[in-house]
């Protein structure tokens, strides 16, 4: 009862379903046994050999378990991050192109192709949308029309600077990935990875991301069905960055009705947001053209969050988006990037309906609650109609099509190079 191991799962069958669970389970050469039963004493029973073991109420094991605080202090080191100034030099246009292709070049954009080529991600001939497609992978459930989406986040940036904050933006970003597919989430869960719990510091750290899977999971009524930590994770000398990876799981139920990332010659574009605007505090840009891990992370408003999902998955579930892609790491030029490089078609973005003056904030600056939807000509006026009624704003900023990802007049980059900056990213 208190050894431990991997590839196990406690699951709670109506009496009438323990033999089909048990057929199901034999069927993929697995083992399943029942072991116990639901009482209504409120007591948790183990038996040895017909011995009772253990006898203990079952509130000792949820509500008035033992518990201990530890004292919480965050690094000075982080604060003081947090809040130095980010004044930095703005980019000129002649700079805009290159930054595009400096990012889609790390390690943290390029694409993922040299890993899942590694591998079957075919098995079972359920895979709908493949790796490096879609915002979320998404599965073909065998028998039925529906369809799941499954994508994990976390940006660890941001929860190093702000530990609440980065956990709440984590919970929504996987969230929106699987929104983006058409999938409606239904369920998260999560690895929680962070240094050592026993120092005020790390405690810190723990003990506020939980707190903003929390508060994001009830805005976002996405319930937390499991999860596990992996803790100490540090040296002599420092410890990792905190990273509570969040999965989210999602449904549809027509899967034919799904969309990934890659749009179609002549479709328009939009730029689907709620909440502020983007800033470059916690940003990729920051870390990977300055070299700084620094600022504010941008703020997050659940319940525009919410408005934005919501938004998307009704016209998705309408059949009026062609393509969708959230926009996040790296702001709107990595994502039109990278919706261009799944559509192998080139993107046009029209600058005038953005509003910030500098060119890094508006180009690569980040913010929650925003997502790229491509949708065909003929749907336009219906798009904007259906979306009038909602919280959420829906701006028309370009277009798909020709050879090149062009910046307004910023930017105007060959999608060849785009391709070849991103394909290079992880080979050797």
């Amino acid at each position: 009862m208190l050894s431990e191991s991997q590839e196990r799962m406690l699951l709670v069958v109506r009496p009438e379903g323990v033999d089909r669970v048990v057929d199901i389970v034999n069927r993929w050469s697995l083992h399943a046994a029942p072991i116990g039963r639901v009482t209504d004493d409120g007591m948790v029973r183990v038996l040895d050999g017909g011995e009772v073991v253990c006898d203990v109420p079952g509130p000792y094991f949820t509500d008035e378990c033992p518990t201990y605080v530890r004292d919480a202090i965050e690094s000075p080191a982080i604060i003081e991050a947090r809040e130095r100034s980010i004044d930095i030099v703005d980019l000129t246009p002649e700079h805009v192109g290159d930054t595009l292709l400096t990012l889609l070049g790390s390690p943290n954009f390029g694409s993922r192709r040299p890993v899942f080529e590694q591998y079957d991600h075919t098995i079972g001939t359920n895979t709908v949308v493949e790796p490096g497609v879609g915002d979320a992978a998404v599965l073909r459930l065998r028998g039925s029309k529906r369809g799941i989406a499954t994508s994990i986040d976390c940006n660890s940036r941001y929860c190093w600077l702000d530990p609440e904050l980065g956990a709440r933006h984590a919970v929504a970003e996987a969230a929106r990935n699987v929104v983006c597919t058409g999938a409606k989430p239904l369920a998260m869960t999560n690895c929680l990875n962070f240094g050592n719990p026993q120092k005020p510091a790390g405690y810190f750290q723990l003990d506020r991301a939980v707190s903003g899977i929390a508060a994001a999971c009830a805005a976002l009524n996405i319930p937390v069905v499991s999860g596990n930590v992996s803790l100490y994770n540090e040296t002599s000398e420092s410890a990792v960055m905190p990273t509570p990876m969040v999965g989210v799981v999602g449904a549809m139920e027509e899967v034919t009705r799904h969309v990934s990332m890659a749009a179609k010659p002549g479709d328009v574009l939009f730029h689907l947001s709620a909440g502020n605007g983007p800033v470059l505090g916690g940003s990729s840009y920051l870390a990977e053209i300055h070299g700084l891990t620094a600022g504010h992370p941008p703020a997050i408003d659940l319940e525009a969050e919410r408005a934005v999902q919501d938004a998307a998955l009704k016209l998705i579930g309408d059949g009026l988006v062609s393509a969708a892609h959230h926009c996040s790491d790296g702001g709107i030029a990595v994502a039109v990037a990278e919706m261009a490089i799944a559509s192998n078609c080139g993107v046009i973005v029209n600058s005038d309906t953005f509003v910030s003056g500098r060119l890094d904030e508006k180009w690569f600056g980040e913010a929650p609650s925003r997502i790229l939807l491509a949708v065909r000509d003929a749907d336009v006026e219906r798009t904007i109609k259906t979306l009038l009624p909602t919280p959420a704003t829906l701006t028309e900023i370009g277009g798909i099509g020709g050879d090149a990802i062009r910046l307004g007049a910023d930017a105007d980059v060959p999608l060849a190079a785009v391709r070849a900056a991103f394909d290079g990213a992880l080979r050797s």
